[in-house]
């Protein structure tokens, strides 16, 4: 009888082997899976933030599209220069629409009103035919500042020219402007230094103050209207009841008017937008001594 023995320690430490091989090599294949899964996406994510940089910059004269972009980033690439020039094609047509409807707006309104001057001279109609030209002047003068508004909000309101304005006389010219077309004379608390200057566009800075202070006019029950400078900010002030309780800013909104007062609700949405445009700030607020105010920060355009 015999017995055969045979060492199977050799065996288990080749299979023991083995399969640490195939481990090593599996763990090994998931690490550089996994590198080349964060390789590949870092590369789409770097064309993809790239483009998402170009897009809120602004692709000027060069399209999105690029000889050596990858082939996923194409199709949105290619997505977004239709989109932007079918954009520009649209602003092209509305600037286009905006200035020839200014014209044909300006010049018949421009004709009624020389006609209806003529009229309110005429010495030799009656005093009643007079004063109902002159309501047609002040009614052409409404209209005409309508349209400028409508046509100003239409479009991007960018500075033209800025130069050296003095913040007192642009402010005494709108108040002069505001009140010949006012049947009640209303003081003007005027506290700006003479001294202090704005680079503005005089044109903008005009708009702006006089809605501030046609809005102040008609809101401040004709007691007084309020026009004072600290440093930068810039602020209108009445002395009526005051902003309507909830969000003051909600007075920007276009077409918003407070109460049964006349006006088309689009003074204050167009100071928004010039401010915006002019890299300027604006806010309305009640006073704690009653009535209301409205702030505008000029920020560094402002000069003592």
């Amino acid at each position: 009888r015999y017995i055969l023995l045979y060492d199977w320690s050799e065996t288990e430490a080749r299979e023991a082997a083995f399969s640490t091989v195939v481990i090593v090599s599996a763990l090994s294949l998931c690490v550089l899976a996994v590198i080349l899964m964060y390789a590949i996406a870092g590369r789409l994510t770097l064309g993809l933030k790239t483009l998402a940089s170009r897009v809120v910059k602004g692709r000027g004269d060069t399209p999105f599209v690029q000889p050596d972009m990858e082939y996923e980033l194409l199709a949105v690439a290619l997505a977004l220069d239709a989109a932007e020039m079918r954009q520009t094609e649209l602003l092209t047509r509305e600037r286009d629409f905006s200035a020839n409807l200014s014209h044909e707006l300006r010049t018949p309104l421009a004709g009624i009103r020389s006609d209806a001057e003529m009229l309110a001279t005429n010495e030799a109609l009656p005093v009643g035919a007079r004063r109902r030209a002159a309501r047609i002047i002040t009614a052409t003068d409404s209209t005409t500042q309508l349209a400028e508004s409508l046509l100003l909000l239409a479009r991007e309101a960018r500075p033209q020219l800025l130069e050296a304005v003095s913040v007192a006389d642009a402010t005494r010219n709108a108040w002069v402007g505001i009140q010949s077309q006012s049947t009640k004379q209303v003081e003007l608390d005027l506290q700006i230094p003479e001294s202090a200057v704005l680079q503005a566009d005089s044109a903008l800075l005009q708009l702006v103050l006089r809605n501030l202070l046609a809005n102040a006019l008609r809101h401040g029950e004709g007691i007084g209207v309020s026009c004072v400078l600290e440093g930068s900010r810039l602020s209108v002030q009445d002395r009526g009841p005051g902003l309507p309780e909830g969000d003051p800013d909600q007075i920007f909104q276009r077409f918003l008017r407070r109460g049964q007062k006349p006006g088309h609700g689009l003074g204050l949405a167009l100071v928004k937008h010039i401010c915006t445009a002019c890299g300027w700030s604006v806010r309305a607020f009640n006073r704690p001594g009653g009535g209301a105010s409205v702030e505008v920060d000029f920020g560094a355009a402002a000069s003592p």
